[in-house]
């Protein structure tokens, strides 16, 4: 009987960790260069194998997330195809850019710039923004 319950439970489990909500991917509204437009939370293969891979390009990671997950906000429409990957990563840099960079770093732990570890090194003005 006690495998029973013990299965149930287990079920219960997956159930809820599976389920639409809680398995739903969080979004975060950010403007960008005068648009608003919304991040989509990438799924966890994509994260780990960017913060695994030391010799990445953080810039083509970057504009990479961008592309994948940058919506009109409120609904399932890409903004960005690859064909643009040259062009977002010609343009110019700036606050729009940080303020992407912020808001991909909440929803996946990546700071690209560079910000969380600069803020915390000694001697580092506050609010200094690493190269990419």
């Amino acid at each position: 009987m006690a495998a029973t319950t013990s299965v149930s439970a287990r079920d219960a489990l997956r159930a809820k960790i599976f389920s639409g909500e809680t398995g739903k991917p969080k979004t975060k509204e950010v403007m960008f260069f005068g648009q608003m437009i919304e991040l989509h939370q990438p799924p966890v293969r994509l994260i780990l194998a960017m913060k695994n891979d030391p010799d990445a390009d953080r810039a083509s990671q970057m504009i990479e997330m961008v592309i994948k997950y940058a919506y009109v906000p409120g609904t399932n429409e890409l903004i960005f195809d690859e064909a643009d990957q040259s062009a977002l990563l010609d343009m110019p840099f700036g606050g729009d850019f940080t303020r992407l960079s912020t808001a991909i770093a909440e929803l996946t732990d990546i700071d690209f710039l560079g910000e969380k570890a600069l803020k915390n090194s000694p001697g580092t003005p506050s609010g200094s923004i690493a190269s990419i």
